[in-house]
């Protein structure tokens, strides 16, 4: 029978359920159900093993009691041979028989040795082999006298009836002593027997629990199994459908030990944004180069040299010919791993930006446009200010005296907003000038920056005491002309707001905030409510009046766009009467793109 997905993860739910596991995950309960068959079956190996071993020794112990038995046997029938050519030299004589007899002896002590070597495990036997020796030896002795009898007195010797008496009934007494030995060893052999064939049931008894263990085991793991490659079959064709349906095209390349490279995957909206036809799209990456224009194709191929060198991701922006049409513009990025045998994997993606290109190139038009008339304005602005500036300041010196107080007043406030008019204009220029500079990315020491903004600032206000605490060896990577411009702001703000009080206090360095590490310029000034903090970075948007602190509004937008430009971010964090704490964030690394 053959279940369902869903079908198969019920019955793993409820054979943990069953087995009191139902808080592990089904991949958990797969991997502790074939660790425990793999314990079980370590289990029935070692069983069979310490079974093999039982086998072997319980073959030893038969083997040694037929070497026993056949050395009895061996013993028995020398002792007669030796009785028989004992008898048959007493009865005729002949030297032939003597040889025969002591051949015998020499055999019958022989086997009696090796039997008391194989009984040395068994005390018992030990004193019944030393007993059928001394049984044996007495009888020979007797045998070698009745034969020096013969030989001295011949035919006529006298052969005392109490010798032949003692002569057979120690003959009799060695043979029952033999058999004694005999009948000790067969029922060892049969106990042992016993022994294994029962430790053999008791074996085969828990080889059958093993593996019927296993079985309860491995079944809901089987389960398991199919379960997760039915997920697994599931993820796989819900992603390529992902894959399929993004706006871009997905692929993986290997890059071999030799330095050829093809295709792992690729989607198949290469065809539809390189406007290929199916069969030219092959695991060779080939045709993927060649569609790239000669002006480009060096960079990057350079670049992914590069990439494979250092394992550095891949980022790049070209053209590549299309068969009909103008080129277009490609972004492609991936990431790169070395596997094992030394072969690179990129895995990336290439989107058509084509689109962004020409809205980019718009945008940087109408910009420029837009600068260019910010500066017209501004520029043709100056003049006029300027006049209207240097005529008031000559007709306030002039016919000063004669102006009655309301006129004077009107005549300052004249200067005064000519004056924020020209302040105005150049935070404009400063914008534009944010936003068009060119950057240059190098280790800048803002440590040494703070340094000399407040050494400025001291410089044109020598009369306030300010406790200014500046962190050392605070460095980032960006473009020194505008990090200056962050740094004067921030810490030209800190020095602004705590003018009222009397033991101003700033310090710059390293902090934490928003789970984040970045720098901060910190004071304990006037601070200010955040409920207004959405105008803080909008040009020329204020939250204290030019009476209360001068200045045009630009600081904190400048900020913002400096360390936008780096890749960073600004924020403030302040409070009424509690001061105000400025962190922002810089790269450690120059930024790409």
């Amino acid at each position: 029978m053959i279940l369902s997905g869903g079908q198969l993860r019920h019955a793993v739910r409820g054979a943990l359920a069953r087995l009191g596991l139902g808080c592990l995950s089904a991949r958990a309960a797969v991997h502790l159900a074939f660790a425990l068959a793999a314990v079980v079956l370590l289990f029935a190996g070692w069983t069979l093993y310490d079974a093999l071993q039982a086998s072997r020794n319980a073959a030893r112990w038969v083997g040694h009691t037929q070497d026993v038995v056949h050395q009895i046997g061996a013993a028995r029938e020398h002792f007669a041979q030796t009785e028989s050519a004992q008898r048959g030299y007493l009865l005729s004589g002949a030297d032939g028989y003597l040889a025969e007899r002591d051949a015998s002896i020499s055999a019958l002590r022989t086997a009696l040795q090796r039997l008391a070597k194989l009984t040395a495990d068994n005390p018992d036997q030990q004193q019944r082999v030393a007993d059928l020796d001394r049984l044996a030896t007495e009888r020979i002795n007797i045998a070698m006298a009745n034969a020096q009898a013969r030989r001295l007195q011949g035919f006529a010797a006298p052969w005392p009836e109490t010798a032949t008496q003692s002569a057979t009934g120690a003959a009799g007494k060695v043979y029952q002593l033999a058999r004694r030995i005999e009948a000790q060893e067969l029922a060892l052999l049969a106990r042992r027997q016993e022994e294994a064939d029962e430790r053999q049931r008791s074996v085969l008894a828990a080889l059958a629990a093993a593996l019927v263990i296993a079985l309860v085991v491995l079944a809901p793991a089987y389960a398991g199994v199919l379960y997760q490659s039915d997920q697994r079959m599931n993820a796989e064709r819900r992603m390529s459908d992902l894959v399929e349906h993004l706006p871009l095209t997905a692929w993986q390349i290997r890059t071999e030990p030799d330095g050829t490279r093809r295709f792992v995957f690729v989607s198949k909206r290469v065809l539809r944004d390189r406007g290929l036809l199916p069969e030219a799209v092959t695991s060779d990456i080939s045709f993927v180069l060649d569609s790239i224009v000669e002006e480009d194709r060096v960079r990057v191929q350079e670049a992914m040299a590069r990439s494979e060198r250092t394992l550095e991701g891949f980022d790049e922006r070209y053209r590549v010919r299309m068969p009909a049409g103008e080129p277009r513009w490609i972004h492609s990025r991936a990431a790169l791993r070395r596997e094992h045998g030394g072969g690179v994997l990129w895995s990336g993606y290439w989107a058509d930006i084509t689109r962004e290109k020409k809205l980019e190139e718009e945008l940087v038009g109408a910009n420029q446009a837009m600068e260019a008339f910010s500066y017209s304005v501004s520029h043709d602005l100056r003049a006029p200010l300027a006049s209207i500036d240097g005529f008031s300041k000559a007709l306030a010196e002039r016919s000063g005296p004669a102006l009655d107080t309301r006129g004077a007043h009107y005549l300052s406030r004249i200067r005064a907003a000519t004056q924020h008019m020209g302040e105005l204009i150049e935070g404009m220029l400063l914008l534009g000038q944010v936003s068009r500079v060119g950057m240059s990315w190098e280790e800048v020491d803002l440590s040494a920056l703070a340094a000399l903004a407040l050494a400025e600032l001291r410089e044109r206000e020598p009369a306030r005491r300010v406790a200014a605490e500046i962190e050392p060896g605070l460095t980032a990577v960006g473009d020194p002309r505008l990090l200056r411009q962050v740094v004067a702001n921030l810490v030209g703000n800190a020095w602004k707001f705590t003018a009222p009080r009397s033991e101003a206090a700033i310090r710059v360095g390293m902090a934490h905030s928003n789970g984040q590490r970045c720098f901060c310029v910190r004071d304990n000034g006037v601070g200010f409510d955040m409920a207004y903090a959405g105008k803080l970075f909008a040009p020329f948007q204020r939250l204290h009046s030019a009476g209360e602190f001068p200045g045009s509004g630009v600081g904190l937008a400048t900020v913002q766009r400096v360390v936008a430009r780096h890749g960073g971010t600004v924020w403030i964090e302040s409070a009424p009467e509690q001061g105000t704490s400025a962190f922002f964030t810089l790269p450690a690394e120059p930024r790409l793109a």
